[in-house]
């Protein structure tokens, strides 16, 4: 419930804070979308970091080791550790999934929808022709 509630205060300030600035002035809707993309794509990135040499190189593991830390130094147990890494795993597949969404929508948009078109298929034709959802995210798992 108290997460909820943080979680929509956020969500409510962020908004806030992308329409001051869109009338400002500062930044248009497009391009808070395309900064959103990106840090999307970092955070991405990040969970698909390679284990190098050394455990302590990557990432990932090394984020997963801090949530794990107590405020005074300990471990935190087991049982509750493990609702945790559940809920880094289920963001981690939600981020791939809006990835891949986003992305299709782009390539709907642009390309292969249009060389369709112009080849005499019609526009809904050619976008259930497109590349699916289920293709890219499978090409990113």
């Amino acid at each position: 419930m108290v997460e909820e509630m943080v979680e929509e205060m956020v969500e409510e300030m962020v908004e806030e804070m992308v329409e001051e600035m869109v009338i400002a002035g500062a930044m248009t809707e497009v391009e808070w979308d395309r900064i959103d993309h990106q840090c999307q794509d970092v955070v991405v990135s990040l969970l698909d970091h390679p284990l190098r040499e050394s455990h302590y190189e990557n990432v990932g593991i090394s984020g997963l080791a801090v949530m794990g830390l107590r405020s005074d130094g300990g471990w935190v147990a087991a049982e509750d550790y493990t609702s945790n890494y559940s809920a880094v795993i289920k963001l981690a597949r939600i981020l791939v999934v809006r990835q891949a969404v986003v992305e299709r929508e782009e390539v709907v948009e642009r390309e292969e929808v249009a060389e369709r078109v112009r080849g005499g298929m019609d526009e809904k034709r050619a976008k259930e022709a497109s590349t699916s959802l289920f293709q890219l995210v499978r090409g990113k798992v």
